[in-house]
């Protein structure tokens, strides 16, 4: 009865709680009017809070209830309160607009509350630069800008965003192993598994830092302990060749069915690669089309690749050498390194569905195969060099293909 009275009297935190009670109990229509009332009442003391909470219950009512002219009620009050200064409406309106489609408002409410101090926001909006980055090159600076506030802030994925910045040299960064290893090492520490997976690749690759496959191992495990998809499957790829310890085939095809199950994939593949040479299963074609087909929704191209090896051989389908060529042939073109190696092994050697030998198409081929760090691409392209076999013959460039396929095959080496 006392909340009642406070309710009555103006008081907007007692108005709150008696607009929660019937909120709580809203089974019937009588309730979700009380609560609405009390909500009501607080939010038209100009609190942003308020409004906020009202905004955020009439949404509850349009999606749980479908009660018309709620949908309009709740835009129209999560605005003012976005307006007066409510970081959560300003998050609320951008995820809206963002389902709507509808780019600039999105961005605005971004930049709103990125400009309040919310690191989510800041992050947020780097990455919707980022993402438009070709549209407008003026984005790089603004995304580099808003990964910078929110890694100061602490902000585990504003620093993870900044060693992709510096290692791979996105949005006008100049590529700097070191720097991309040293913020992936503070998201890392503080249990950011991407930057976790990105910190193993460094040690592995020894770019960055000195090579350490130990240690490489060491965050790809703690990664997959965190339920990280991509960690699982990149400890199944350790635990499968052996590196840094002991070769477990059975433990490698656990964590790649971990990865699947969370739809990872690279996970997906590797999954359906060992149904397809019988990895501590039996071998089952008819599974392995089955995941790598789950792959290729994910936007895999290696396992589209290896869908058009299985249907030119019969493997599982139908024998269809038009069909698995096509195939091998769309992913070699959207940049599958093993694809476009195929394409040159068809051209070099003949194929059904090409007309004639080509060697000038087949160098070609090899030669964007290579350029990818294809490591048998970059053996075959050094020995065509030495050899002459459709270029003209070149020691110095033989030797450049060949300290490129020691240094993918023996990672740290010159």
């Amino acid at each position: 009865m006392q909340l009642v009275q406070k309710a009555v009297a103006g008081d907007k935190q007692a108005q709150l709680d008696l607009a929660r009670t019937y909120r709580d109990v809203d089974i019937v229509r009588e309730n979700r009017r009380q609560a609405l009332k009390w909500y009501l009442m607080a939010a038209e003391s100009g609190d942003p809070e308020c409004m906020y909470q009202l905004a955020d219950y009439c949404w509850s009512l349009d999606e749980d209830y479908g009660e018309e002219g709620y949908g309009t009620m709740a835009r129209k009050w999560m605005k003012r309160a976005a307006e007066a200064g409510s970081v959560e409406a300003m998050r609320d309106l951008t995820l809206y607009y963002h389902e709507k489609g509808r780019g600039t408002e999105e961005r605005k409410w971004l930049e709103r509350a990125a400009e309040a101090g919310d690191t989510d926001a800041m992050v947020n909006l780097e990455r919707y630069y980022w993402k438009n980055v070709k549209k407008n090159k003026e984005y790089g600076a603004l995304a580099r800008k808003w990964a910078l506030r929110a890694a100061r802030k602490g902000h585990m994925a504003g620093m993870s965003d900044m060693g992709d910045f510096h290692y791979y040299g996105f949005c006008g960064v100049k590529r700097s192993y070191r720097k991309g290893y040293l913020w992936y090492s503070k998201a890392a520490e503080l249990g950011y598994a991407y930057a976790m997976n990105s910190l193993s690749i460094c040690y592995q690759e020894g770019k960055g830092t000195k090579r350490d496959i130990k240690k490489g191992l060491e965050w790809t495990r703690k990664a997959a302990a965190l339920g990280d998809a991509e960690g699982q499957n990149m400890l199944g790829v350790f635990l499968f060749a052996g590196r840094g310890t002991r070769r477990d085939k059975k433990g490698a095809m656990e964590m790649f069915r971990a990865a699947a199950k969370q739809g990872e994939a690279c996970g997906l593949c590797n999954y359906a690669d060992c149904f397809r040479s019988g990895i501590t299963v039996t071998k089952n074609y008819k599974k392995a089309l089955y995941y790598y087909r789950k792959s290729v929704q994910k936007g895999n191209l290696y396992s589209k690749y290896r869908i058009g090896e299985m249907t030119m051989k019969g493997m599982g389908v139908k024998k269809d050498v038009k069909k698995g060529y096509k195939l091998i042939e769309e992913a070699a073109r959207a940049g599958c390194r093993e694809a476009q190696f195929s394409m040159y092994e068809f051209y070099r050697d003949g194929n059904p569905c090409i007309p004639r030998r080509n060697m000038g198409c087949a160098i070609r081929w090899l030669k964007r195969s290579a350029e990818q760090e294809d490591a048998e691409a970059c053996e075959e392209l050094a020995r065509c060099y030495r050899e002459g076999i459709g270029v003209d013959k070149d020691t110095r460039l033989a030797r450049k293909w060949e300290r490129i396929a020691a240094g993918i095959l023996f990672p740290g080496t010159d």
